[in-house]
């Protein structure tokens, strides 16, 4: 009977307060159960449960909270995975000592307390600015201003790590900050509302592609790395492109669901893509050189890379191309865009998939020449398309 009424009590609470007990003390006492417990991984089983939790409360109150958990546990962990590294780099830097990929190094002999807490700051706020940034996503659909989620998760992720305190630091700042969005709340917006219509595409849509599509490659790479390295090298590249390809994939389609019904496909059609770019990578390549040798007189130099980068483009445009067709009207230049956007990459000979930084530059480069098309391409939907969107 005393449980019940306290449940009773806790649901009649705001909602904000609702999600400062669940996200700062719920978040708490569970990571300290998985220590006395003995159980590995508290801070990530903790951060798993407190998401888990945040959807309760928000499933009656933001439109497509269903996501959240999914949107919470892939941004979190590319935040906290480059968020250690990053930061790790810093320290690194600051402490004048050869990088490394540990991470951030506790102080002691050559590590001062200046380059530590330095560290620590950036990891912060690289996980707050990832992971608010992927909540965002939903987040702005219900919430006007919703884009100052983003700055209390930055603020919140860099006092947490500050103080050793993520989940209740995040929590508590989140939770006025839920407060604060909770009073400029969209009116037409509930969670039984029709499906939404293909919505208006611009510059603000460019930026978002360009900054998830970097995102995903330098996720795809920390990946990659974890998994797909120790592996035999007879299927590690085949393994680790794929990878990189749905991790690139995933994140566009977070822009691409509301754009047509078969974004759910774009996933595997770019995972597909990047296997089949691998394989041709070296022998495409090759024979792009040969021609390109041919066409120059022998001067094919600062080609090399960027003909085996067309190759890759090319590949992983023409699996997109697929779901493309069906939506738009022209289409077909989806595939010169992404072997030119992989050319251009690949001029720069640090450019590439296999660490983390290469990889968000290859990213930034590609999805900055592609983002253009893309919107050029969106804005010329079929015309049934464009009929059923207006019925």
């Amino acid at each position: 009977m005393g449980e019940a009424k306290v449940f009773k009590r806790f649901r009649e609470l705001p909602l904000w307060q609702q999600w400062l007990w669940v996200s700062a003390a719920g978040g708490t006492t569970v990571k300290l159960l998985l220590s006395v417990t003995g159980i590995g991984a508290g801070e990530e089983i903790a951060a798993l449960a407190v998401w888990v939790g945040q959807w309760v409360l928000l499933r009656g109150h933001v439109r497509g909270a269903g996501w959240w958990v999914l949107l919470s546990v892939f941004f979190g962990s590319v935040g906290g995975v480059m968020g250690t590294v990053f930061g790790g780099e810093v320290q690194d830097a600051v402490d004048g000592v050869p990088s490394s990929p540990a991470g951030i190094a506790s102080v002691g002999p050559g590590r001062t307390y200046l380059g530590y807490y330095i560290g620590k700051a950036v990891a912060g706020s690289i996980l707050g600015v990832t992971l608010g940034f992927g909540q965002w996503l939903l987040l702005r659909r219900t919430f006007r201003r919703a884009g100052w989620w983003i700055l209390a998760k930055v603020i919140s992720g860099t006092a947490g790590s500050l103080l050793d305190a993520l989940l209740p630091v995040i929590g508590v700042i989140s939770g006025f900050a839920l407060k604060w969005l909770s009073k400029m709340t969209y009116p037409e917006t509930l969670t039984t509302a029709a499906p939404e219509p293909r919505v208006s595409v611009g510059w603000g849509f460019c930026l978002q592609w360009v900054w998830l599509t970097a995102l995903g490659f330098g996720a795809g790479s920390e990946i990659f790395n974890a998994i797909a390295r120790p592996m035999p090298e007879s299927v590690r590249d085949v393994i680790g492109w794929g990878v990189g390809g749905a991790c690139v994939g995933a994140v566009q389609w977070v822009l691409l669901q509301r754009q047509f019904a078969a974004a759910s496909w774009w996933v595997l059609a770019s995972a597909v893509g990047w296997v089949v770019g691998a394989l041709l990578f070296v022998p495409g390549g090759a024979s792009l050189s040969a021609l390109a040798t041919v066409l120059t007189g022998g001067h094919k130099g600062f080609l090399v890379g960027p003909n085996s980068g067309a190759v890759v483009g090319a590949s992983v445009g023409v699996m997109q191309w697929f779901l493309l067709r069906r939506e738009v009207t022209t289409a077909g230049w989806w595939v010169p865009a992404c072997a030119l956007g992989w050319a251009v990459a690949y001029i720069a000979p640090w450019t590439g998939p296999a660490s983390p930084g290469p990889a968000t530059a290859l990213g930034m480069i590609t999805g900055s020449l592609t983002s253009i098309v893309l919107v050029w391409l969106l804005r010329r939907p079929k015309r049934e398309i464009q009929k059923r969107t207006v019925e």
